[in-house]
């Protein structure tokens, strides 16, 4: 069985492509409405937040609004809508399946990991506004709690497929994936959490080295 454990400590995500005009006016357009729709949901309450309000604090048309989104939780939570140039949750799922075959499930897991995160926007007050509003909209929190276990039915599939096994008869699939999202949501509550100019991307590494080492203390 794979145990996912590796000694290479070559760097896994690759330089990422440049990004070109129209993709960076797309990722500019969704994170203002991101950013507009945190905004207004402290101000004035998420319940009181509409489509129509966050188009009109963010000066673009309504139908703008719903060319990026599915909906203001969908806004709240930046899961835009597919081909808008966002980076869908989806996205790890599809960098797990890109790994060669013989790339561990423990590495492939790492590598879709830290190449998803290094592709987003490193905002920490974005992230810390979107904490806030789990903590007191708990529909939010359930909303986003059914992503989670969705995205990691998903990669548990997937490790599956790697190794072989059947994921109702063995542990290894369903474990190493929940262990790999632990370590991601870890990694992101300490980076919000530090004072340090490190990007999240490091902290990620680092959760996932604790992995790597089977849980031993670094020395």
């Amino acid at each position: 069985m794979h145990t996912g454990r590796v000694t290479d400590r070559t760097s896994p995500a690759a330089d990422p492509p440049v990004e070109g005009l129209r993709a960076r006016k797309k990722r500019a357009t969704r994170e203002l409405l991101e950013r507009v729709t945190l905004r207004l949901a402290v101000e004035h309450g998420f319940d009181h937040v509409t489509a129509e309000g966050i188009a009109e604090a963010a000066e673009v048309s309504t139908r703008t609004f719903f060319n990026y989104f599915a909906s203001k939780e969908d806004a709240a939570f930046g899961h835009a809508k597919a081909g808008s140039g966002a980076d869908e949750p989806e996205r790890v799922v599809e960098l797990v399946r890109d790994q060669p075959p013989e790339v561990p499930p423990l590495r492939a897991l790492r590598v879709a990991v830290t190449a998803f995160v290094g592709e987003l926007t490193a905002d920490k007050e974005l992230s810390r506004l979107r904490c806030d509003l789990v903590r007191t909209h708990p529909r939010l929190g359930m909303r986003l709690m059914d992503r989670v276990v969705e995205q990691e039915r998903l990669l548990t599939s997937v490790v599956a497929e790697r190794t072989g096994l059947d994921p109702t008869g063995d542990a290894y699939p369903s474990v190493v994936v929940a262990a790999s999202t632990a370590a991601a949501r870890s990694a992101m509550v300490r980076w919000m959490a530090s004072d340090s100019a490190a990007q999240p991307v490091t902290f990620v590494e680092e959760a996932f080295d604790v992995l790597e080492r089977g849980f031993v203390p670094a020395t």
